[in-house]
């Protein structure tokens, strides 16, 4: 147990401790930064600094609920590593952002301002690495009520599951991939909109087809139960 709980322990002091230094650094700013960018990266609306303090009080929440699912017996042992992973680099982004904000936002207090630093590639890379990460990680969890896509139907078969977040993981590394080739584009092609645009339009394609994916899959378990015929899983390794 107590190994169990050395990791999130110590991820929760590292980011409680990084949400302290997160607080004096805002109390350091001016009354007033740069809260909102247009899609070319333009300061388009002003505000208190104190904003940026959600970024640094997120990642503790996730530690914490790290260690709650560590403490939970009916977590499955397989989720165990996939939820420590992807629960760190989210709290791990969380905290990046934020220090980007107070270091490049906070120094910013005029309207119309643009963006020096290249803010596309600075916030739209580590986004889409965020989404290759997670598609990695989607495949390789087991059926449960915290982690993964939840629906009515994967949440009752484990064959639906299994299916839907083999598709959707593929679905996730793509939209990464793609997050990043358009961060790139902007930064070096100055068009800057690419990145924002293809991040909206991914995940409105990812919304609606969830449904349909997660259908023809219900619908194919159906047919094999009504045939009497055996529905096999796919093992880790093919997951991988």
């Amino acid at each position: 147990m107590k190994a169990k709980l050395s990791y999130p322990v110590a991820l929760l002091l590292i980011a409680l401790a990084n949400a302290i230094a997160g607080v004096v650094c805002i109390s350091l700013l001016p009354e007033s930064v740069a809260v909102h960018f247009n899609l070319s990266f333009e300061v388009d609306r002003l505000g208190s600094p104190w904003i940026y303090l959600t970024f640094f009080l997120f990642p503790p929440l996730v530690a914490a609920g790290l260690l709650f699912e560590s403490l939970r017996r009916g977590q499955k042992e397989k989720n165990r590593k996939p939820l420590k992973i992807i629960l760190t680099f989210i709290a791990a982004m969380l905290a990046y952002i934020g220090w980007l904000m107070v270091g490049w936002c906070g120094s910013v207090s005029e309207l119309g301002q643009k963006a020096e630093a290249p803010l596309p590639f600075l916030i739209c890379t580590p986004i889409g690495a965020a989404f290759i990460v997670l598609g990695n990680y989607l495949p390789v969890i087991k059926r449960n009520s915290t982690l993964g896509i939840k629906t009515p139907s994967t949440l009752a078969s484990d064959y639906v599951w299994t299916q839907t977040h083999r598709v959707m993981g593929k679905v996730w590394v793509g939209m990464g991939v793609g997050e990043i080739l358009c961060a790139l584009i902007d930064t070096f092609a100055g068009t800057e909109f690419l990145a924002p645009v293809w991040l909206a339009a991914a995940i409105a394609a990812e919304c609606i087809s969830l449904p349909f994916v997660t259908r023809r899959f219900k619908k194919r378990e159906l047919q094999a139960l009504s045939e009497n015929a055996e529905i096999t899983l796919p093992s880790d390794t093919d997951q991988a």
